[in-house]
């Protein structure tokens, strides 16, 4: 008979941040005479464990997690039953003037006689793997990720060696860091996350807007959602993400949409399922026409400059598919009353785009077009930071913004999300409207734990 509820596995942890250098480096503070001055810089190595965060506890804490000396990290953990799981985030920082790197990969000792019931890993926070030769600059720095797995699949036969009473292991962990010559590796950092608290705002309409969608003045608007661990299309739109565009590690809230639009063939709208397209929270820069020579046909050609390029945006990981993109109407189709749309369209230098109506009738489950009030009730992400909430606070068109897709119906007109209204509406394209920038990601780059 299976008694595995009974053994309680307590495990105590004792990591070791191992730092030290190979290669060596100059310590002097005094002058070189070699037909002249040279003066070498003092330099130090300074790499440490500093912020510890628990990311899942499934058991009992018995040892609070602490870093002792700077490089040791300790914590003890019982984990009582099949299934249970402890998780935790502990940042190295390199605080000294050299750059640093991994000096082989990280080594556990103490699981010799525990893998029957036993599961770890040890990665960087997004699950990327920790390899030989990755770069930690100095002042950068870099999350580790502790996982361990009491099985929850496990067998009689896995647990032959255990008693009824708790069995302690002491497991070390090494993570050795020396300084970083000419083959240190950047390590590619997956640029979007599942965020871990969302965008509210309070309502300040006391007519349209928020109101409209049954709100009352001071009412408090949730934004987005994190359900689940995949985008799929249609379903999860509004889940919220945090993306480091800068690639610095600094996060910005977008939003899933959809699957990347590629067009529309036999009157079917086409997605690349590899692709996620999400949507910035908030307009950028001042309010701008699509086109200011009143003409759809053309594209967005006057609002180009408004949008994000690899010199604003510094992760190469945000990027777009192709910046050679074919412009469709709300219809599918690649003209308007004006004339044939000038395609393909060139978004040559940027890294970010315009929304299409297609992606928000995918994740909104409307057509673009009806200009139906309370259309996007349902998807109130794409209206955050809008005259949605507002009466003040975004200055004229700015609180509304612009789509890529001109209007099928008119020589003149393109769609734009409307926040009053909770519709997607059109105006003349010389008007100044917002820009709102979409970014496409391969859902490969998304960590959604």
């Amino acid at each position: 008979m299976m008694r595995v509820g009974k053994f309680r596995l307590v495990v105590l942890i004792a990591l070791l941040l191992l730092t030290g250098i190979i290669v060596g480096y100059a310590y002097l503070n005094g002058n070189l005479s070699i037909n002249g001055d040279a003066v070498v810089q003092k330099n130090t190595w300074d790499v440490r464990f500093t912020t510890i965060t628990t990311v899942k506890n499934d058991g009992e804490v018995t040892t609070q997690p602490t870093v002792s000396d700077n490089t040791n990290l300790v914590f003890g953990v019982k984990l009582n039953k099949p299934g249970d799981s402890y998780i935790l985030n502990v940042v190295v920082e390199n605080r000294g003037s050299i750059d640093a790197m991994i000096s082989g990969t990280p080594v556990i000792s103490g699981l010799e006689d525990m893998a029957s019931y036993l599961d770890y890993s040890v990665t960087y926070s997004d699950k990327t793997p920790i390899t030989d030769k990755n770069l930690l600059k100095k002042n950068s720095t870099d999350t580790i990720r502790v996982e361990l797995h009491y099985k929850e699949n496990i067998t009689e036969a896995d647990i032959a060696g255990l008693s009824e009473s708790d069995v302690t292991k002491v497991l070390r962990l090494s993570v050795k860091y020396v300084q970083a010559d000419s083959s240190a590796v950047q390590r590619p950092k997956i640029p979007c996350k599942k965020a871990l608290t969302l965008h509210t705002e309070t309502c300040e309409r006391t007519s349209d807007g928020c109101i409209a969608k049954g709100y009352a003045n001071g009412d408090t608007i949730t934004y987005g959602h994190t359900n689940g661990t995949s985008l799929v299309n249609g379903q999860s739109g509004g889940y919220a993400l945090d993306c480091d565009v800068s690639g610095n590690g600094d996060y910005e809230r977008f939003y899933y949409v959809s699957d990347l639009y590629t067009g529309t063939e036999n009157g079917v709208d086409q997605f690349d399922s590899d692709y996620a397209v999400l949507i910035y929270h908030k307009n950028i820069g001042t309010a701008v026409a699509y086109n200011s020579a009143n003409e759809n046909w053309h594209g967005p050609v006057t609002l180009l400059s408004s949008l994000p390029t690899r010199s604003t945006w510094a992760n190469e990981n945000i990027n777009l598919k192709s910046t050679s993109r074919t412009i469709y109407t709300e219809k599918g189709t690649t003209s308007t009353d004006g004339g044939t749309i000038e395609n393909p369209f060139n978004y040559t230098g940027a890294v970010a785009r315009l929304l299409t109506a297609q992606e928000i009738n995918k994740s909104c489950n409307i057509t673009v077009g009806s200009r139906t009030t309370g259309e996007l009730d349902s998807c109130e992400y794409l209206m955050e930071d809008s005259y949605y909430s507002k009466t003040s606070g975004c200055s004229g068109g700015h609180c509304y913004y612009w789509l890529e897709t001109p209007y099928a119906s008119g020589s003149y007109s393109a769609w734009l999300v409307d926040g009053s209204t909770r519709f997607v509406n059109y105006a003349r394209v010389k008007y100044a409207y917002g820009v709102r920038q979409a970014v496409e990601i391969l859902k490969s780059n998304i960590f959604l734990e």
